[in-house]
């Protein structure tokens, strides 16, 4: 007996790419980069969103002047064990 199958959603994954870069200042990449072309289009489509939700000269607020406290269970990334960072 087979199990319930799931039938194909619109926001299903069917490519992806993660660029991390790491404290050393090397760069990563990792995904689903078979197609090169495709891939960098992946990359300008993602590039356009970023530029068009985080404007490069918007409102800055200073840390000092806001008045937020971090979650307690946060860390600081030196804290953090390898399996902790970043994606699996």
């Amino acid at each position: 007996m087979m199990g319930h199958v799931v039938p194909p959603q619109p926001d299903d994954v069917v490519a992806w790419v993660t660029v991390r870069c790491h404290a050393n200042g090397t760069v990563s990449v990792q995904g689903t980069i078979g197609d090169s072309v495709f891939v960098k289009r992946l990359l300008d489509h993602a590039r356009d969103a970023v530029t068009r939700q985080v404007p490069e000269k918007g409102l800055v607020i200073p840390g000092r002047d806001v008045d937020l406290h971090p979650d307690p269970r946060l860390k600081e990334l030196g804290d953090l064990g390898v399996h902790e960072r970043g994606d699996p």
